[in-house]
């Protein structure tokens, strides 16, 4: 199991999602002819450019250069010269703030938010040249790319070097044509590119004490170290706990709907026959069928006639000792039937 920690106390200060693009230049002490470089010893340049990431490109040369503009641009002279200072050279370059050169195995992104980086000081014009991010082995050439967000991106994700500038600072005298200059070997360089920062939350963050930036980049180093060794903790887990109490039985839940009714089982074997009952008690003597039975063992049928038809005599009797008998109604009927291929006649009593 890993655990995600997230430190956010300088997020307060990176509330924009604009890049800083960061360059410096560290002067030794040194001794110089000119007065005025020689003043420059031992001072820190710095060179900080905010763009935004959605900016596309303003003006290119068709083949091998784009310029962008940036959205707010500094330079920063520091060390205790007659010079310290903030500057700024917003808009500066007519061409853009921002430059790429490349061809088919390397690129450069320069900063040329003026056109020669010239700073009146003591009465003369001095140039300021800052390194250039620089790539080899890239592919494809960055004249291909047109927003500024997927230049940046190339150099955020390789190897990238800083190209040092053929002198940090100069002074040229224009009537004779002769320069006088600090070397770049006299100088160290460094660089850094920054997201979700503003260059008001960088002057807030860098500018406020002296060495606030190395304490940044040396807190980013920090908090970098720290989250690699926060994601690679594993945790192991512990023994199982003690089983708990078994807690107390719920209430009766409400009785369900009653369910469908099943299919009918196939029927059963025939059940062996029972023991013979009890004889019962002789009924009572029923009433003299005699007539009836007379009339069933004489004339158990009669035949139709030629018309197909039944002629039938009924004769009542009663009796008051099933002797004698008298005769009480006698009945004669003919039938006929509805289908005439009826040919005898019965009757039959129950």
């Amino acid at each position: 199991m890993k655990i995600n920690l997230f430190l956010f106390f300088l997020l307060p200060l990176c509330l924009s999602a604009n890049y800083i693009l960061y360059l410096a230049s560290d002067i030794q002490n040194l001794t110089h002819s000119d007065p005025i470089l020689n003043n420059l010893s031992g001072a820190t340049l710095e060179w900080v450019v905010e763009v935004s990431p959605s900016q596309n490109s303003s003006w290119n040369n068709g083949v091998n250069m784009r310029s962008y503009e940036a959205v707010d641009t500094l330079f920063r002279i520091s060390g205790g010269t007659p010079y310290d200072g903030t500057y700024s050279f917003s808009n500066d370059h007519p061409l853009g703030d921002l430059t790429t050169l490349s061809q088919s195995n390397w690129g450069a992104l320069r900063l040329t938010f003026n056109s020669s980086l010239n700073l009146q000081l003591d009465g003369s014009e001095v140039e300021f040249n800052p390194p250039e991010f620089y790539l080899s082995g890239i592919s494809p050439n960055l004249h291909s790319y047109t927003n500024l967000s997927d230049v940046i991106s190339v150099f955020e994700n390789s190897s990238y070097t800083l190209s040092d500038p053929y002198s940090v600072a100069s002074i040229t005298n224009y009537d004779t044509y002769e320069t006088e200059a600090i070397d770049a070997s006299l100088a160290s360089y460094r660089s850094r590119i920054i997201t979700n920062l503003s260059l008001a939350d960088y002057r807030e963050l860098f500018f406020s004490e002296p060495g606030t930036y190395e304490f940044y980049l040396m807190l980013l180093s920090s908090l970098a170290t720290l989250q690699a060794q926060i994601d690679a903790i594993e945790l192991t887990p512990g023994p199982q706990g003690v089983k708990g109490d078994t807690g107390m039985p719920g209430i009766q839940g409400a009785q369900g709907p009653k369910g469908d009714t099943g299919v009918q089982g196939i029927q059963g074997d025939t059940g062996v026959q029972g023991i013979q009952g009890v004889k019962g008690d002789t009924g009572a003597q029923g009433l003299d069928s005699t007539a009836i039975q007379t009339l069933r063992i004489l004339e158990p049928h009669i035949q139709a006639g030629a018309d197909g038809t039944f002629s039938v005599q009924y004769t009542v009797e009663s009796s008051d000792n099933l002797n004698n008998w008298q005769p009480e109604q006698v009945i004669n009927s003919t039938l006929d039937p509805s289908n005439t291929d009826k040919k005898f006649l019965r009757l039959i009593t129950e």
